[in-house]
């Protein structure tokens, strides 16, 4: 009984499996192409909704993202900025130049929408879900973005780790933007304007 010894290349940029017959001496060998299969990647839309604490139009547009949101029928996440608050109105200023509240940022800027709505207003409706539904179905590159963030309990330290990978054959150049956020933040609004109640999910 001899052994039998199988010699394997293995090159990961040919693409197309194994080529050739089993060899006992090494002088014929398989070429076995290994590609990375590329999962299930979903385009998950960010709105960014720009607010502010004595704005009298930007409740009726926060309550229809909110109904949208907890509908499940979309697949977007968004974050409120409120341009009382110095980080959230430079954010608005530097990358949109943003003049005026309410006004929807979608996917980046794929689409703004500006002015108030009334949750009741079929019109308002449209005007807000036509370019969320458009956002939903464009195309776009390849690009899985994996995030973790760590707490240090005691302390006002976070880590946050970014795993970027693109899948598409093109350098991707993009803005990254990455947000720190209760799971659900919500502010309770009154004909005054905004008050500051958090509820915590």
């Amino acid at each position: 009984d001899d052994d039998f010894y199988y010699y394997v290349t293995v090159d990961d940029a040919a693409g197309n499996g194994p080529v050739g017959d089993p060899s006992i001496d090494g002088t014929i060998y398989y070429t076995i192409t290994v590609s990375e299969e590329v999962g299930d990647l979903s385009h998950l839309v960010f709105i960014e909704e720009a607010t502010g604490e004595t704005c009298k139009n930007c409740p009726g547009v926060s309550e229809l993202i909110h109904e949208y949101y907890y509908s499940e029928d979309y697949n977007f996440e968004y974050v409120s900025l409120i341009v009382q608050h110095d980080k959230a109105l430079n954010r608005l200023q530097d990358h949109y130049k943003n003049k005026a509240q309410p006004t929807l940022y979608i996917d980046g800027g794929y689409k703004v929408v500006l002015g108030g709505a009334k949750k009741k207003d079929d019109r308002d409706k449209s005007k807000y879900l036509d370019p969320i539904r458009s956002a939903e179905q464009r195309t776009v590159p390849p690009i899985q973005v994996k995030t973790d963030v760590f707490y240090k309990n005691g302390s006002d330290n976070f880590t946050t780790n970014v795993l970027i990978k693109n899948y598409g054959e093109e350098t991707y150049k993009g803005l990254l933007k990455v947000y720190l956020v209760e799971i659900i933040s919500r502010y309770s609004y009154s004909e005054e304007g905004v008050n500051p109640i958090i509820n915590n999910g």
